[in-house]
């Protein structure tokens, strides 16, 4: 019975650090998808750009696309990925 506990509390553990520390971005240019590992953990794990490729500034954008984009500008841009 204690294995199957630690069993689960270590599954659950590792689980915890992935989803915290492991996201997936959508390339802004292309259709693919890759999988990384965040800078610092949070619970977001999907991010992408709402601007993209486009010439839209931040401010045309509405406030859930200006936090969005500036996720994947801190996540994803802003370490060398999507280029």
């Amino acid at each position: 019975m204690k294995r199957k506990v630690l069993a689960a509390g270590m599954l659950s553990a590792i689980g915890l650090c992935g989803r915290l520390w492991l996201g997936v971005y959508h390339h802004d240019e292309f259709i693919d998808s890759y999988l990384f590992i965040k800078h610092r953990p949070t619970f977001k794990w999907t991010f992408y750009s709402p601007r993209g490729q486009s010439d839209l500034y931040l401010e045309e954008l509405s406030a859930a696309e200006q936090q969005e984009e500036r996720h994947f500008e801190e996540f994803v841009r802003a370490h060398g990925m999507s280029r």
